[in-house]
């Protein structure tokens, strides 16, 4: 049988024949920061718990999220009842955003006459800015099966399974 070939919602499907399926995505990913995330404004208070100062704020200058993605999965289907699937992926990270903490900021500069003095003026300053480099790869198994295809007396129920095993180094 001719491996057939044709788009769908993956980049690349191939239908192997006895509702078997095989998908191939290829691409380069974008995603813009939150508007959150790039908030121009910033603010700082007190952890009275452990007596410092604490703040943070927005970075409008971040870069976006970008990365090479690739995806593979097989898929087998039991007529419009149930499947299987198994997919791996791999992602090169370009850029990335994350939240850093600097735990020794010093707040002088932020302080009014008015601030409740402590014994420090070292906190802790969290904001978003961008990491480069680094990969996500994992894989993933799904399952949905009714048990109908057991035996009539369990029709309407079935079992739902997933399982993800993620890895990353940034």
């Amino acid at each position: 049988e001719a491996l057939l070939l044709e788009p769908h919602h993956a980049p690349l499907h191939a239908d192997l024949g006895e509702q078997q399926a095989l998908r191939l995505g290829l691409a380069k990913v974008l995603a813009r920061p939150t508007m959150n995330d790039m908030r121009a404004s910033t603010g700082f208070g007190i952890d009275n718990t452990r007596h410092i100062y604490t703040g943070g704020g927005g970075n409008p200058l971040l870069e976006p999220f970008r990365a090479t993605a690739f995806d593979l999965s097989y898929e087998k289907y039991f007529g419009n009842k149930g499947y299987v699937s198994v997919a791996a992926f791999y992602k090169k990270l370009d850029t990335y955003i994350v939240t850093m903490t600097n735990a020794s900021y010093n707040f002088t500069s932020r302080l009014l006459p008015t601030t409740t003095k402590l014994p420090s003026n070292i906190g802790e300053w969290s904001a978003p800015t961008n990491g480069t480099g680094g990969s996500i790869s994992g894989m993933e198994l799904a399952a949905s099966i009714p048990l109908s295809m057991l035996t009539p007396m369990l029709d309407g129920f079935g079992v739902v399974a997933n399982y993800s095993n993620t890895g990353s180094s940034v």
